[in-house]
């Protein structure tokens, strides 16, 4: 299993958005169940590390804005 950041963002946004289980991401990407709660672990932390950036920003342009 050897996939970039952006695949496994990419796979970790697909299971969010269009599967109701792990075992059925798992079977259409034929995938062990360990190798899929990797995948999502992996993933689910770059959308938590995207996330931080995201709210980071979104409070620097808050103060930026108070201060205008």
């Amino acid at each position: 299993m050897n996939y970039n950041k952006e695949q496994l963002h990419d796979m970790y946004l697909d299971w969010f958005n269009n599967y109701l289980s792990t075992e059925k991401f798992a079977e259409h990407y034929n995938l062990s169940m360990a190798e899929t709660e990797n995948v999502l672990d992996m993933g689910r932390k770059i959308q938590e590390a995207i996330n931080i950036r995201i709210e980071e920003k979104n409070i620097h342009t808050d103060e930026k804005n108070e201060y205008s």
